[in-house]
C-alpha cells in the first residue's frame, strides 16, 4: 500500500537534491560534486526534520528521514548525464 506521508518525504528529497545540485553548479562545483552534495543534503535535511519533530511535539519516524534521503537518489537518477 502506498504511504502518502513517505511519498511526500520522497518528493521533498527530490526538491532538496535539485536545489542543492543547481546551487552547487552555479557556485562552480563539478557535476559529480554537485550530485554527491545533493544526495548528502537530502539525507541531512531528512534527519534534521526528524530532530525538529522530536523537539516540537511531532511524530519521529526514522523511515521518514530515509524516505527523504532516498528522494535524493531519485533526483540523482533523473539528472545523471551519460
Amino acid at each position: 500500500m502506498l504511504d502518502l506521508d513517505k511519498l511526500g518525504h520522497g518528493y521533498a528529497g527530490v526538491g532538496v537534491y535539485s536545489i542543492t545540485r543547481l546551487t552547487a553548479l552555479s557556485l562552480g562545483l563539478s557535476h559529480e560534486e554537485a550530485m554527491l552534495l545533493g544526495v548528502i543534503s537530502s539525507f541531512v535535511v531528512g534527519g534534521l526534520k526528524e530532530v525538529y519533530d522530536s523537539g516540537h511535539g511531532g511524530t519521529v519516524d526514522s523511515m521518514d528521514a530515509i524516505a527523504t534521503g532516498l528522494g535524493g537518489f531519485v533526483g540523482l537518477t533523473n539528472s545523471w548525464e551519460f
